[in-house]
């Protein structure tokens, strides 16, 4: 990974068993700065590679009595002929090569977009909104306190009490962040749009987002993901489990699989879309008409 100073990161974590505990333990191990600790200037197989066994061996471990290696699927780590992973089985001949599953379901859940234009679309625009108040504590007083006084008029759905939240950032490598991001757009998208039609005026980013999301489409297609990402979001967690039992991995992606299906045939997220639009429209925060084809669309998605 990069951090913020531009500076490329290997982050390694080591999963042993352990005699006295008689478990299988997953720890920190270490940061190491690549490019300062070779004489290489890219982070490429070779000098990651060389980080990597330089670390072990500086910690009394054995690289060729690795058992196994997970990582992305970058080409540097995974590439069949020259990534880390063949440099590692070279020495090890017997070591176990995993792409990271959390990882490949986030990248499927991503690559099926593609045929889906407009859900990229609505994932872009709330990683631009998420931009839109961290990178300016202005804009995030003017959310914070609209929250407030929504709160006080009971506008926010599910909020008991009177707290603000910020809205989460959607990242597609990042699997649990765009489950968040619709959720927390889902639960204070009252809040979202009054801030962007206050701040339209002076701020050109705010107005382009109102456009495109004060819109019953983008609510309509929110509303779907609000229902199908959890789903997702449950079999990513259970891969994400200290200890994975793989008897119990296949009764989880069976569920998964038939609560997808169930909502095919559901008319759930339709019915929280017309109940979200009554209220705002009753509060006089409706600002568009909501055609009969939207509604007959979100239940043939």
């Amino acid at each position: 990974m990069t951090d913020v100073t531009c500076k490329e990161q290997m982050i390694i974590f080591i999963q042993y068993y352990c005699r006295q505990d008689e478990k299988v333990k997953t720890k920190f191990l270490s940061v190491e700065s690549v490019l300062d600790q070779s004489e290489s200037c890219s982070a490429n197989a070779e000098t990651l590679f060389k980080v990597f066994c330089t670390k072990l061996s500086e910690l009394g471990l054995d690289v060729t009595k690795v058992g196994g290696l997970a990582s992305d699927g970058a080409s540097v780590m995974l590439g069949r002929n020259n990534g880390v992973a063949a440099r590692l089985k070279a020495i090890a001949p017997s070591v176990i090569v995993v792409h990271c599953v959390c990882h490949r379901l986030a990248l499927a859940c991503a690559d099926s977009n593609s045929e889906l234009k407009y859900i990229e679309k609505v994932t872009s625009y709330l990683t631009e909104l998420w931009k839109l108040f961290e990178y300016s504590n202005q804009k995030t007083a003017v959310f914070m306190k609209t929250q407030l006084s929504m709160c006080n008029l009971q506008l926010l759905p599910n909020v008991k009490k009177k707290i603000t939240k910020k809205i989460k950032k959607a990242c597609k490598t990042r699997w649990l962040s765009t489950d968040s991001a619709v959720r927390s757009a889902v639960e204070n998208y009252p809040a979202i749009i009054q801030t962007l039609t206050q701040l339209k005026e002076k701020c050109a980013t705010s107005a382009g987002l109102l456009h495109h999301m004060n819109t019953a489409k983008f609510l309509s297609t929110l509303y779907i993901l609000h229902a199908v990402l959890p789903k997702l979001a449950d079999v990513s967690k259970a891969f994400q489990r200290s200890l994975v039992s793989f008897s119990r991995l296949k009764p989880c992606l069976d569920s998964a699989k038939a609560a997808l299906k169930e909502l095919q045939t559901s008319l759930s997220p339709v019915d929280h879309f017309k109940d979200a639009a009554k209220k705002l429209d009753e509060n006089n925060l409706l600002q568009f008409e909501i055609p009969d084809r939207v509604v007959e669309e979100m239940k043939t998605m």
